[in-house]
This record gives C-alpha cells, structure tokens and sequence, in this order.
C-alpha cells in the first residue's frame, strides 16, 4: 500500500514580506487597529499575531548583538 501524505495549507503558511512589515509597523504606531491590518495583509488573526511575535523576537534579538 501506498502511504499518503497530507500537505495542510496551514502549513505553507505566509511569509513576512515588504507588504507584512509595512502593515506591521503603521499597526505598531496606531495608524490602524489590527483588524485593518488584517484585513489588508489578507491574514489569519492568529497568523498575524504570530508574526507579530516572530518580528518581534528578531529585533530584539537583533538589538542584543
């Protein structure tokens, strides 16, 4: 029998791109809630937040060197 590999989408997931950080940092300065972010990223309210949390981390990790 053949084994069958599910690929979830969930998984692929979305890059923290140029158009992510744009709408992160306006988010950040309370140019926009972040619903509008949301909305404008086209994103998952619990994907947003984790990449929130992913950009975060780098930059203080960035800041520590």
């Amino acid at each position: 029998m053949h084994e069958r590999k599910e690929l979830h989408l969930a998984d692929l997931g979305k890059e923290i791109d140029s158009r992510f950080l744009r709408v992160f940092k306006e988010w950040k300065y309370g140019l926009i809630t972040a619903t509008e972010a949301i909305r404008q990223i086209d994103m998952k309210r619990t994907t947003f937040y984790r990449r929130v949390r992913e950009v975060d981390e780098t930059q203080e990790a960035e800041t520590e060197v």
